[in-house]
């Protein structure tokens, strides 16, 4: 590694220690050839075998506590199974070839397969790269990690699913965010070039009296100094951070973001499907007298949609029977629509529909092109919500931004009095433009949920999807919350700031460390074997107290 850093032109950590073991079997080559001694081969030996353990030891304690970097060891990742005339949840690691999926608009396809109902215009951009979705027809294959755009469909499985080939998806969002950490780059750029020089200085000071003593000094202190407990206090506290949030049905993409999460001044929240209770929606009709026809027409539209609003109507309408859909459109931020029986349905806002608008969260129908009412939904908030709020308020700035009325405005303000921004009737472009100008001088998280809100989690500084169901995920956002952990929201933020108190303590455990180390080493008093024990000692320590410390607060924040 010290080798292919130097290659490339970079700074390594290891770059001392390679040093140090460079200059003592040189000089023991000299030695022996020259004739002037007997050289050091004995302790370069010594001096390596204790690494090597040291090393092996730091593996096996990283093994103890390390966490796993790819989410999806910690998801139960289901998916709509067609079980006879209905749909059951299944985990897609226990499907087996023969089996049918459904898949509903806008979502991701999990597994490879047949199309084997619906009319299937796939998106695979995010694994393509492909700007133009595929016409797919029945009897045609189709891929995991597309998205469909044209209703619901219907896929049977060509071979056991492979979970990785979904996921892999989540990483392939088109504008990757920067969570990268820079600890290590920056004390690797300075560290080596600090310890290389009192290393030298030391050693010409010793070379006055002892060749002997200087060369041992000179590998000592490239030895002792050790950066590595800084460098790897950043990820593995963020790791078992990442533990923690997963257990809790938190899932976020990167360990890094944690850093962004503890950093965010300002939480956007979406209203309906994201703060509201998709499965206590009250729903009622207003308007002209529904015949069965248009009933299952309407509910054939409402199903092949995600969006929480359509769910509420497809159960509302859940006696009468679906019929097939001749075509099938989502519009972000109005609505759908599709021709069924012969007709043109549409269901959507209604500025869209030019309908005249009433008071509260509404969902109005069309048949061709002629509105004929509405579906009245009222919508319950989350349990908690009030102390959920409340408890963020403490923390960061709070706003709401909703594609709905503003109906539920004043109930809003009694709820969270203090809210920064309380708009309504917003588009998806404008939700994101919105964040665009809080972003001016705050980091942004954006929370939401469906395709309405997919450009707004991708802007903000940290996007995080809230889904009642593991069926899917939004590849433009950077973490997924189940809505039953939704009321652990400030806890997790408690704990991502929390995580800069760890890494400032690594620091000066570190520091101290290798003063101490360097000191003893420059005054003759540590042998390159005695520094080659110590160093990995002090990484393990910090790796340790980090695992320690991240559990303590869990705790107290009642996450574990």
């Amino acid at each position: 590694s010290a080798y292919r850093a130097l290659a490339a032109g970079k700074s390594h950590l290891n770059i001392p220690i390679a040093i140090g073991i460079l200059s003592l079997f040189g000089w023991s080559l000299y030695e022996i050839f020259s004739g002037v001694g007997t050289g050091y081969l004995d302790s370069l030996a010594g001096l390596i075998f204790f690494l090597l353990i040291g090393k092996w030891f730091q593996h096996k304690v990283y093994d103890q506590v390390s966490y796993t970097r790819n989410v999806q060891e910690f998801i139960p990742l289901v998916v709509r199974q067609v079980n006879g005339e209905e749909t059951i949840w299944s985990r897609i690691d226990e499907l087996i070839k023969g089996d049918q999926v459904l898949v509903k608009n806008e979502e991701i396809i999990p597994v490879n397969g047949i199309l084997s109902r619906g009319s299937g215009l796939i998106d695979y951009a995010f694994i393509t790269g492909e700007a133009l979705p595929e016409q797919v027809s029945i009897g045609e294959q189709v891929y995991a990690g597309g998205c469909q755009k044209a209703g619901e469909l219907t896929v049977t499985l060509l071979e056991q699913p492979s979970i990785d080939k979904l996921w892999s998806t989540w990483s392939n969002q088109t504008e990757k965010k920067d969570f990268s950490n820079r600890w290590t780059d920056h004390i690797s750029k300075y560290f080596t070039i600090a310890v290389i020089t009192i290393a030298t200085v030391a050693a010409v000071i010793w070379s006055f009296s002892s060749i002997e003593k200087a060369l041992f000094v000179f590998s000592s202190v490239l030895i002792v100094a050790c950066p590595c407990a800084l460098a790897l206090s950043a990820p593995f506290t963020f790791g078992n951070i990442l533990r923690v949030f997963s257990a809790n049905s938190f899932f976020v993409k990167e360990a890094e973001a944690i850093a962004t999460l503890g950093d965010i001044d300002h939480v956007v929240l979406d209203k309906t499907g994201t703060i509201t209770e998709n499965k206590s929606m009250s729903v009622s009709y207003v308007g002209s007298k529904l015949d069965v026809a248009t009933a299952r027409a309407i509910k054939a539209l409402a199903t092949q949609s995600t969006h929480p609003l359509s769910n509420a109507v497809a159960q509302f309408l859940s006696k009468y029977q679906a019929i097939d859909s001749t075509s099938f459109e989502e519009i972000a931020g109005k609505g759908i629509q599709g021709e069924i029986g012969g007709r043109i349905i549409r269901l959507g806002a209604s500025q869209w529909l030019t309908a005249t608008e009433s008071k509260g969260t509404a969902v109005y129908v069309s048949v061709d092109n002629e509105v004929i009412g509405h579906f009245k939904i009222s919508a319950s908030y989350r349990s908690g919500l009030q102390g959920v709020l409340h408890r963020l308020g403490k923390l960061v700035k709070l706003s709401i931004l909703s594609g709905d009325n503003a109906g539920e405005k004043e109930t809003l303000k009694e709820i969270f009095p203090n809210f920064f921004q309380l708009k309504f009737n917003l588009k998806p472009q404008q939700k994101a433009t919105e964040i665009s100008k809080i972003q001016y001088d705050q980091k942004v998280l954006m929370i939401g949920d469906g395709l309405n809100d997919s450009s707004a989690i991708e802007k903000g500084d940290l996007g995080i999807a809230i889904t009642e169901n593991l069926n899917g995920f939004y590849p433009g956002s950077d973490a997924v919350l189940l809505s039953d952990s939704f009321d652990k929201l400030p806890a997790f933020m408690e704990l991502a700031r929390y995580s800069k108190k760890i890494l400032t303590w690594s620091l000066v455990f570190s520091l101290c460390y290798n003063v101490a180390g360097v000191s003893f080493a420059v005054l003759g008093l540590l042998t390159p074997i005695i520094a080659a024990i110590l160093m990995p000692l002090s990484s393990v320590s910090v790796v340790l107290l980090d695992t320690l410390l991240v559990r303590i607060k869990s705790k107290k924040l009642q996450l574990i």
